[in-house]
């Protein structure tokens, strides 16, 4: 006897009926195409395409390489990163790394997507470099390449709450893989998607572990075998991307958001977990909210924290436990003036230093912009390092170097531990 599939019913709005018609009906996909080409042979090895056929990546490589020479010509120097309005509705996004640029066109901007660009073009300059000259490759030579690319856009946002669509003009309707064994079973997941089910909820209907069920899903993806929704996790630090708030708080909410989606992204802070804001909210695990969420992740409007703000988040953590312990040894007085001597001196070489602050209960915080690319966050990141090493020496004098050199490696544990736990 046939074993009958019992689905509960998901994703119900607790309190608050609006239909999310609008922005159901919008497509799923932020990313187009990435695309990365030699400067010195004109070629362009590696292409993914996210979508299908929206943009062609030859086509666009000629466009970047024109643009390229004309900004070198123009400024007298080869800009390292820049981005251009391409079209109606696409921005491309340009990452110069030595003897190659990378291109990824999107729709909306977000410091998340050139976050990624910048590993992926980092990486391909470090793997490539003894092939730059080479006018083509044969073979396999790109897999293992594409598998770490994968993993760059999907890794983080694949999680137990993702739910997958089997219906998409973005969906290749006779995708290929490796084996038929991972064919299989990606169109077994295919028919579970279509009960709604979560990846966390599939777990139990196939035979696989939730991390190998979670590789199956980003290769299907990858492959455009099936469309994401990307629904954060509890543990995930959202913000809102650039420019976004203008249309998500637009008059009359044309997105036909729900009231308590609207009211969550309003707390989105770049710094505060999602289970800490929806706690604030009484936001239930069978919200609508998780799936608005989902959506506007995949559409741009909203993005999970790229690795170099994560960083900061770390060292922000640090340099606040270093300044109460701080006052707790030598007083809060001598603490402010150890920190204002810090940012002084740091401020002519590491500028970003201004932007550190002591806060009235004794912490300090970072003052972060949208705008920020991965570079500005790398040089944030120096400027706490700065500090940081400034306050200890500082602290030195006070105590002596051997209690001083006990302090930061206790705080760096506790700050690792803490945020190893949310990022």
């Amino acid at each position: 006897m046939r074993e009958r599939l019992i689905i509960p019913v998901r994703w119900v709005d607790i309190g608050v009926t609006v239909s999310t018609g609008t922005l159901s009906k919008l497509e799923l996909e932020n990313e187009q195409v990435l695309f990365i080409f030699n400067m010195h042979t004109g070629s362009s090895p590696y292409t993914h395409e996210f979508v299908t056929n929206v943009q062609d990546p030859q086509l666009l490589s000629s466009f970047v390489s024109a643009m390229s020479t004309f900004m070198g010509e123009v400024t007298g120097e080869i800009q390292k990163q820049w981005k251009t309005v391409y079209g109606s509705d696409t921005t491309l996004l340009v990452e110069t790394v030595e003897w190659c640029i990378a291109v990824l066109a999107v729709k909306r901007e977000t410091a998340e997507a050139r976050s990624k660009l910048r590993r992926v073009a980092s990486e391909f300059v470090d793997i490539f470099e003894p092939m730059k000259n080479a006018l083509y490759f044969e073979g396999g030579v790109f897999n293992e390449f594409d598998d770490f690319v994968r993993d760059v856009f999907l890794g983080n946002r694949i999680s137990g709450r993702t739910l997958l669509l089997t219906e998409s003009k973005n969906i290749d309707s006779k995708p290929t893989f490796l084996l038929p064994s991972i064919s299989y079973k990606i169109q077994k997941i295919a028919e579970l998607a279509k009960k709604n089910l979560s990846l966390e909820e599939m777990v139990s209907y196939i035979d696989s572990t939730k991390k190998e069920l979670k590789e199956l899903v980003s290769l299907a993806v990858w492959n455009r075998a099936l469309c994401p929704i990307f629904v954060p996790e509890d543990r995930d630090i959202l913000s809102l991307s650039l420019n976004a708030a203008s249309e998500l708080f637009e008059r009359g909410n044309p997105l036909n958001l729900s009231v308590t989606t609207i009211r969550l992204l309003a707390l989105l802070d770049g710094k505060k977990t999602l289970s800490e804001l929806t706690k604030k909210l009484d936001i239930l695990e069978n919200s609508i909210t998780f799936k608005e969420l989902g959506r506007l992740i995949n559409l741009g409007y909203v993005e999970k924290i790229p690795q170099e703000r994560r960083l900061l988040l770390v060292n922000e953590c640090i340099i606040s436990r270093l300044i109460r312990s701080c006052i707790r040894s030598i007083g809060e007085k001598k603490t402010s003036s150890l920190f204002e001597s810090a940012i002084r001196e740091g401020i002519p070489n590491h500028p970003w230093t201004s932007r550190i602050q002591m806060t009235a209960d004794g912490a300090a915080k970072v003052i972060l912009e949208k705008d920020m690319t991965p570079v500005d966050l790398d040089e944030m990141f120096i400027a706490l390092e700065f500090a940081i090493e400034r306050i200890i020496q500082g602290l030195s004098d006070e105590i002596g170097h051997i209690s001083a050199s006990l302090v930061l490696p206790r705080i760096k544990e506790r700050c690792q531990k803490e945020w190893s736990r949310r990022l």
